[in-house]
């Protein structure tokens, strides 16, 4: 029972609730009928307003602007007199978009959209700064949405001196490489200071082994037109040779001062009473006066000089003649280093100062020893087969650095006298003489001789010219035949052959025999023409004397014409 009333009362409450809830619900339809008329009335009316008789143009969006700050600083200070200049893409006077002088603070490029630019430092030509070594003018720049604010910074020095700026050239010289071989005590150059650079003390160039000069002055490499010829050092110092050292102070004119000089691997040999060592200058053969010239035990030899050019080692050798005998002849004056023997063979020492040359020994032009072993004095001993007569004895020491030296004697070999029957070479020398005078007066007389006939022939023969002349005018003149020209025979006739004596004899014997025929043949024609003149009547006599004439006449020429063929 108390269980339905609860059942009604939760009944009762629903409909209560629902009763309220339609209410509410009729009230707000009855709301939204009222006021959805007048909304939509004002609506349609404004949307009729805003709606544009035309397509309007878009408004752009606003650009994207950063900055760029700019400062040039030397260590920490900003340096103010710079001009910066803001290009965009890349540098040129087209793409410049800005330009501004520095102060003692930053310089901004502001408002300025995104993209890249390049911004270039110009320092004035009489600014005390230079920009540092790697830094360069023109500095790349990118303006990003996510980098819209950028720093860019030139890094300045201070512009040297003159002297720094000298000092700079020279440091950055490099030595050649014969002088910082390992073990090399040469002055680097990059080890000059300001404080030593006008006066550095000991400048050495050493190439180890070989040789090394020590200034034991100061150098000056302050003077830049000088001192950058350092550059040349490997064309006009040379040190690497055996015993030669090199510099051509006429280019390298600030180096031509005292010095001492070493040479290594040096194996002289000490001579009493003598130099240490022969040094000779500018290829001369004649020794140079050095000071302080001291061998050490390990084979370097130094000296000092006062100037600088080229300075040589130069071998010295000598040939004994203890054992030999000077030619003296009271007669002939014998040349100077003139030796004399009866033996057909003798041993010549010979010494040199250095153990390191090499020897050569010739007797005349023929050679008979080539680089003997020289004992720890340099001495060597060679037997020498001489030649009667003389024997010239030449020995050459030739050292590692091409100077040479050499020795000259001369060895007579006489033959001794035997017998009786030989003369001495005194006598035998007269003896020669007289001969040569005699054989001279010979060949004068025969000579005058030949002179003397040569002179009478030519007498004799003009003599006998003129008699022949004389006989010759004496006799009557001789008629001469004249010339006969010269024919081809086969040109010529029978007659014509006969006529220049051109015929033989058979052509002979016909022309004889055809001449006889031809004079037959007239004959018998003249008869038959007397014949016939006697039958017709006589002419006058006087035509009849007259051919009695021609009839002698022609008789008369018959003989000539015989003796023509017979000739």
């Amino acid at each position: 029972m108390r269980t339905n009333n609860s059942g009604s009362f939760v009944g009762l409450f629903l409909l209560v609730k629902l009763r309220s809830f339609s209410a509410v619900f009729s009230v707000l339809v009855l709301i939204v009928a009222v006021v959805a008329p007048i909304v939509y009335s004002n609506g349609a009316n404004a949307i009729v307003a805003e709606t544009p008789t035309s397509t309007p143009t878009p408004t752009p969006a606003p650009e994207v602007i950063g900055a760029i700050q700019v400062t040039a600083k030397a260590d920490s200070t900003v340096v103010a007199g710079l001009t910066f200049t803001l290009y965009l893409n890349s540098v040129g006077s087209a793409n410049e978009r800005d330009s501004k002088t520095s102060t003692t603070t930053p310089t901004n490029f502001e408002d300025t959209p995104l993209g890249v630019y390049y911004v270039s430092a110009k320092i004035p030509a009489n600014s005390d700064y230079i920009l540092s070594t790697g830094v360069s003018e023109n500095q790349k720049v990118t303006l990003t949405s996510t980098n819209k604010f950028v720093v860019v910074e030139f890094k300045l020095t201070k512009k040297p001196t003159e002297q720094e700026q000298a000092l700079a050239l020279v440091k950055a010289i490099a030595l050649p490489a014969q002088f910082t071989k390992v073990g090399s005590n040469s002055t680097l150059l990059s080890s000059l200071t300001l404080a030593n650079f006008a006066a550095y003390p000991n400048f050495t160039l050493d190439n180890p082994e070989k040789n090394k000069v020590q200034y034991l002055g100061t150098i000056d490499f302050s003077n830049t037109e000088e001192s950058s010829k350092l550059a040349l050092l490997g064309e006009y110092v040379d040190l690497e040779k055996y015993g030669r050292v090199s510099i051509d102070t006429n280019v390298l004119k600030f180096l031509n001062k005292k010095a001492k000089v070493t040479m290594s691997g040096i194996k002289l040999v000490n001579w009493p009473g003598e130099a240490t060592a022969l040094i000779a200058k500018d290829g001369k053969d004649e020794p140079v006066e050095v000071s302080n010239v001291a061998l050490s035990a390990d084979g370097k030899l130094s000296f000092e000089v006062t100037g600088f050019s080229t300075y040589v080692l130069k071998p010295r050798v000598r040939i004994d003649e203890s054992n030999l005998t000077p030619k003296s002849d009271a007669e002939v004056q014998a040349p100077e280093n003139t030796f004399t023997t009866d033996q057909e063979k003798l041993t010549i020492t010979v010494a040199s100062d250095n153990l390191d040359a090499e020897i050569m020994m010739y007797r005349n032009s023929e050679v008979v020893a080539t680089k003997p072993t020289l004992s720890s004095e340099g001495k060597f001993s060679q037997e020498i087969e001489l030649v009667n007569g003389n024997n010239r004895i030449r020995v050459i020491a030739t050292l590692p650095n091409g100077e040479k030296a050499e020795e000259i004697i001369t060895i007579v070999r006489e033959t001794q006298s035997t017998g009786n029957n030989t003369l001495p070479s005194q006598i035998l020398r007269i003896g020669t003489f007289v001969v040569a005078i005699i054989i001279g007066l010979v060949l004068i007389i025969i000579g005058i001789g030949i002179v003397r006939k040569g002179k009478k022939s030519q007498e004799e023969e003009e003599l006998e010219a003129h008699m022949m002349q004389r006989e010759a005018l004496r006799k009557p003149a001789e008629p001469t035949e004249p010339e006969k020209p010269k024919y081809d025979k086969n040109l010529l006739t029978l007659e014509e052959k006969v006529q220049y004596d051109q015929a033989s004899e058979e052509e002979i014997e016909a022309y004889k025999k055809l001449k006889e025929k031809e004079k037959l043949a007239q004959n018998t024609t003249k008869e038959k023409e007397t014949i016939t003149k006697q039958d017709e009547p006589k002419e006058p006599q006087a035509e009849s004397k007259e051919n009695e004439e021609k009839l002698v006449e022609a008789k008369a020429e018959e003989p000539n014409n015989s003796d023509e063929v017979a000739a």
